[in-house]
């Protein structure tokens, strides 16, 4: 009724206590509040979805944040894994060489020279392996040296005690010619 006598220009109803308030606040209420009533409620559901969707949004990033963490340890439990069998393998690859040259040592101390020790790696324990080759042919060379020498040493005895009898059955006849 307010908008109908605003549109209307009569200015009689003033009488009737009605002021440029009240005429203001009945446009307001009539024309903008269902629209800031609507304004309102899409905002409402605007942020409600958005909420939702944030939440939604919070909820896949807890789920990927634990998937990650469950592809973390097993990562971790893999890379122990292979740390532990390459570990073992490195050092199954450092003592089973030098377990062999130790037998082959205690062997050579038992007097055993027919050892070899055959690792062909081409790392220090190789080189090692093959210094203890050269080392145990070299003994084999002194050894048969000293049968040599002892050998020439007995032969050089035997001329020696023949030598030696010679002159004492020849210093028996000199003497036994002498006296007589």
């Amino acid at each position: 009724k307010l908008v109908e006598w605003v549109n209307s220009g009569d200015a009689s109803n003033l009488s009737e206590g009605i002021t440029a308030f009240d005429v203001t606040r009945g446009i307001f209420e009539s024309s903008l509040t269902p629209k800031i009533d609507g304004l309102n409620n899409f905002l409402e559901n605007w942020v409600d979805n958005n909420n939702k969707r944030a939440e939604d949004s919070y909820k896949t990033a807890l789920k990927i944040q634990d998937q990650i963490k469950m592809q973390l340890i097993i990562w971790m439990v893999i890379s122990v894994i292979v740390g532990l069998l390459i570990g073992w393998v490195v050092s199954r690859s450092i003592v089973k060489p030098l377990k062999q040259l130790v037998d082959a040592a205690n062997q050579i101390a038992d007097g055993d020279l027919r050892q070899q020790v055959a690792i062909r790696q081409k790392d220090e324990i190789g080189l090692l392996a093959a210094t203890f080759n050269r080392m145990i042919e070299n003994i084999k060379g002194l050894l048969m040296q000293v049968d040599e020498i002892s050998s020439r040493v007995a032969s050089f005895s035997e001329e020696l005690r023949a030598n030696a009898e010679t002159t004492a059955h020849a210093s028996e006849q000199i003497a036994a010619t002498t006296i007589k």
